[in-house]
Parts: structure tokens; C-alpha cells; sequence
């Protein structure tokens, strides 16, 4: 996870899924869309005016919804992104 701040009054997501995680576009698309998934129902908890990366890593595609919300939350704590 990386944070930057930006010249907005929003803060916005970026997600970065590599081909070491899959190589299947199917398996890294899903693991996208549920990174985005979860970071719009955290975006109102984010401090504004962030430009905020988040990069998987392999073992990413064999966790469920609910550890990866879990991990994403913690990330975003520990990186005192989160108001």
C-alpha cells in the first residue's frame, strides 16, 4: 500500500494485480473487483485528498472476500490513511 497525497478534495484508489499473482486475466480481474468493492465502501473512512495504491500479492486469490476486506482495513490503518 502506498499513499500520496494529491491537489484534490477526494481521495482516489489505484490497484495493481500482477501476473506473478495469476497468470489467468479472469482470476486477477476478480481480485480487482473485489479490492474495489471494498475500498468504495472504506472511501468515506479515508482522510481526503489521498492518491492511495494498493498492490497485491501472491496468495491474494486464495483468500475470501471477507479476510481481504480484513487486510485491506488493517493496511489502511497501519498506514494511518483512515480518519
Amino acid at each position: 500500500l502506498t499513499a500520496m497525497k494529491n491537489n484534490n478534495n477526494v481521495s482516489r484508489f489505484g490497484f495493481v494485480v500482477s501476473k506473478k499473482v495469476s497468470k489467468k486475466a479472469c482470476i486477477r480481474n476478480r481480485i480487482k473487483r473485489v479490492l474495489r468493492e471494498i475500498a468504495r465502501k472504506e472511501i468515506g473512512l479515508c482522510k481526503t485528498g489521498l492518491d492511495i495504491v494498493v498492490v497485491a500479492r501472491p496468495g491474494i486469490e486464495t483468500i475470501n472476500f471477507q479476510s481481504m476486506e480484513e487486510l485491506l482495513i488493517a493496511l489502511l490503518k497501519k498506514s494511518k490513511t483512515l480518519k
